[in-house]
């Protein structure tokens, strides 16, 4: 079985330990996605991807994974120290509180994986860096593996389906340059923004104009630009 599709999703800056998602394809027949890149106490390792191991309620037979302190079904308080029973690894124990959904049966098979997968992560980080950069996309994911034949690994990045809106104006940090947040949603299609009551309102609880207008202004820049805006506000109807 060979390794056909390497597809690499970077995390934005800051990222913390988890650097990249994955999706790797064999013999161009078989994806497994929501494979992990992680920074670990060794360095990068490939996370498979898991499910959270659970156990049984005493009282009603539900199952809650192994962290949970109440039932989710009848609210039977649960033993918050059971996961220390599970663990697993040769010399020091640790503790196994994921169960792989997929994943090599062999040492030899696990290394590869990992190679080729660095490699492809090297690769995709170096080519961040450019001004061109184009993400790769997620959301053809089940087109690309259905009809349509497999991109090999040595494929150039797939082009937009539409145009790059122009860049969002990203106001500068402290530095006079733009923070990796900022720029990384200046590149952004869509945005979703959400609003509680704290931001819309003043001390003395009203509806405060002035964050009102500063937020329509900064919303009405985002359109301009062509990025297409959505707000979520339970909290101005509170206010």
């Amino acid at each position: 079985m060979q390794l056909t599709e390497i597809r690499i999703n970077l995390c934005p800056e800051p990222a913390g330990r988890l650097k990249a998602f994955c999706s790797i394809t064999f013999d161009n027949d078989i994806v497994i996605r929501d494979v992990k890149l992680i920074d670990g106490n060794d360095g990068l390792f490939v996370a498979m991807p898991s499910r959270k191991l659970c156990d049984h309620c005493p009282r009603c037979r539900e199952k809650n994974h192994l962290r949970a302190r109440f039932c989710n079904q009848c609210g039977y308080r649960l033993n918050d120290q059971r996961h220390m029973g599970y663990v697993c690894g040769n010399g020091r124990a640790r503790l196994k509180l994921h169960s792989d959904i997929a994943h090599p049966i062999h040492a030899e098979g696990r290394a590869e994986i990992e190679r080729q997968v660095l490699a492809a992560y090297t690769a995709e980080l170096a080519r961040s860096k450019l001004a061109d950069y184009t993400p790769s996309r997620w959301d053809d994911l089940d087109e690309a593996y259905g009809d349509s034949p497999p991109v090999p690994l040595n494929a150039p990045a797939d082009p937009p389906l539409s145009p790059a809106p122009a860049a969002a104006p990203v106001a500068p940090s402290s530095n006079g340059h733009p923070s990796p947040r900022a720029a990384h949603l200046s590149r952004a299609r869509s945005v979703v923004i959400k609003l509680g009551s704290q931001l819309l309102t003043d001390k003395a609880g009203r509806l405060d104009p002035a964050y009102l207008s500063k937020m329509a202004d900064q919303v009405s820049r985002l359109r301009a630009a062509g990025v297409k805006v959505t707000i979520v506000s339970s909290g101005a109807v509170a206010a």
